[in-house]
């Protein structure tokens, strides 16, 4: 079988891409270090379980980010993705979602 010269470079490129992710995912090729030092704010996150159950994400990412404040909002399992789709697209939706997995394969 002939390997014509469009096959050769489309090998080498994805070849040349799998040594590069390679090198990254092994810490051969450092990735320039992001300044997130300086984070801080409050997020706002609107989810279907109960507040307790979110006070554990949010005591172990404070023990991290102490600039961080969050304000959790329990909403309806029942029409929780129509108040979620309205408030997108109205401007005014959470930074964050959290629901449970009967939600998803609804």
């Amino acid at each position: 079988m002939k390997v014509s010269p469009i096959q050769i470079a489309i090998m080498g490129f994805f070849g040349l891409l799998a040594a590069l992710a390679l090198g990254v995912l092994t810490g051969i090729i450092p990735l320039p270090k992001s300044s997130d030092s300086n984070i801080s704010g409050r997020v706002v996150v609107w989810g279907t379980l109960s507040g307790e159950g979110f006070q554990f994400v949010e005591t172990a990412i404070k023990l991290k980010r102490k600039d961080v404040s969050f304000s959790y909002e329990q909403k309806s399992k029942v029409n929780f993705d129509e108040v979620l789709s309205e408030a997108i697209a109205s401007g005014r939706g959470p930074d964050l979602n959290s629901f449970s997995r009967t939600i998803t394969t609804q």
